[in-house]
């Protein structure tokens, strides 16, 4: 991939220092990255509209999974939200006075694990489909959850919240800053975010960068992707965003694929090594077992140099 000479557009709107580079990374397309160079935030170029984001997400394939995988995910979800109480240090008898909505809540699988703790679990979604079937699972739960489609404006203005969780949703958004302050305007002092999202420089990332080509990958660089990966985060530059809406961050790290306290989709989408042999033999493909071997790749460079795949944030208000 050849990079044209950098051009200094303008300044960064997360840290309001860095210098803005174009960069020319997507070859025979019209669509380009401001990198910064301060704090290392990505955003592509020319943005989607807003209704060509509503007609993506329609039918949005994450929305859209076997009982039996959600149930997977649901019972993942319950030691995910029992190291959330304790570190916010919320007592459990005190959990059905309080609000939790989750943004963006696809499957639906970790929106339910809130209300199975006892949360007044509301959730917003832009895909219907996924809405109306997270209600019929809760319903199957013999749990209450209240969904919405939409996106946080379709909630009752006059609703505060003491939890959000926006999990691989801050990089769809068309304008970050924007999107984070409004989550700030519908949270109580004291209210607490739980946010993930890519991490812009994981190792893997400049990986798949070097395959692009190779895998027919054309519409992807680093953590961005057309259409749909609108911004990318380094650990700086999320924390950055936080606290300039007004977020205290308290724990900020990043986490490798397979990573079993996170996104717990990862579970279902990377063997392990042994799954991964298994599948190739059985199959006669090296697929799935070079799938597996990008994990415990992942799960270094995380260790070593901070690299992994996402990131993960606890802020409060």
């Amino acid at each position: 991939m050849r990079l044209q000479r950098k051009q200094i557009i303008g300044h960064c709107g997360v840290c309001d220092t860095g210098k803005l580079v174009r960069l020319n990374v997507f070859e025979d397309d019209n669509h380009w990255v401001a990198h910064c160079c301060c704090c290392g935030q990505e955003v592509l170029q020319p943005l989607p509209s807003p209704e060509a984001l509503q007609k993506y997400y329609t039918g949005y394939s994450s929305g859209v999974m076997p009982d039996e995988d959600v149930s997977f995910l649901y019972t993942h979800s319950i030691p995910y939200f029992q190291r959330f109480i304790k570190r916010a240090g919320l007592k459990l008898d005190n959990l059905e006075n309080l609000r939790f909505l989750e943004v963006g809540f696809g499957n639906g699988a970790s929106l339910l694990g809130a209300a199975k703790f006892g949360f007044q679990a509301y959730g917003i979604d832009l895909d219907p489909t996924a809405v109306a079937t997270v209600q019929r699972r809760a319903r199957e739960y013999g749990l209450v959850v209240h969904g919405f489609q939409g996106d946080i404006n379709s909630v009752d203005a006059g609703l505060a919240f003491d939890v959000i969780k926006a999990s691989q949703i801050l990089e769809h958004t068309l304008a970050p800053v924007e999107f984070l302050e409004e989550l700030f305007r519908r949270q109580p002092s004291g209210g607490h975010l739980l946010l993930e999202c890519p991490n812009n420089e994981a190792a893997f990332w400049y990986v798949k960068n070097q395959l692009r080509k190779v895998y027919d990958r054309m519409n992807f660089y680093k953590s961005l992707k057309l259409t749909e990966h609108l911004s990318g985060f380094t650990k700086t530059s999320l924390q950055l965003i936080l606290r300039k809406v007004g977020y205290e961050v308290i724990h900020c790290e990043d986490y490798a694929l397979r990573d079993p306290r996170f996104h717990h989709e990862n579970l279902l989408w990377y063997p392990t090594l042994g799954g991964g042999i298994r599948s190739s033999i059985a199959s006669r493909n090296s697929y799935a077992f070079l799938k597996s071997l990008i994990p415990p790749f992942d799960s270094i460079a995380s260790r070593v140099g901070g690299r992994g795949t996402h990131l993960a944030v606890l802020a409060k208000k």
